[in-house]
């Protein structure tokens, strides 16, 4: 797969199974950019983290329930990603636009180099 392909496939994952928000950090009071998509297949979650960087967490459910895997995505990873997807995003274009905007406030504000 070529990595136009790759970064459209990504935009329809996120859009689809994707959550972009901001998310405060109680534990050094930064207010930071998130992406995270949440999946029962650690094959997709796999491949994204091989392909895009970012983390992979394991949520164990409660009974019956199948394994959710949690690919998440910081405020570097977001900033070099999300303006190669923001043009094939259709439902988080706009948290993705807000996402960025984020960031390069709190690079001014904060002493973290994102």
């Amino acid at each position: 797969m070529k990595q136009k392909e790759k970064i459209i496939y990504l935009a329809g994952i996120i859009d689809g199974e994707g959550c972009v928000k901001p998310n405060y950090l109680i534990k050094n009071k930064n207010l930071v950019a998130r992406c995270v998509v949440s999946n029962t297949s650690f094959e997709l979650v796999s491949w994204l983290k091989n392909n895009f960087g970012g983390y992979i967490r394991i949520v164990k459910r409660e009974g019956n329930r199948k394994i959710q895997y949690w690919w998440t995505l910081r405020n570097k990873e977001i900033k070099d990603l999300f303006p190669k997807i923001i043009p094939y995003l259709i439902i988080k274009k706009k948290e993705a636009i807000q996402s960025l905007s984020l960031i390069k406030i709190c690079r001014k504000v904060t002493k973290y180099p994102y």
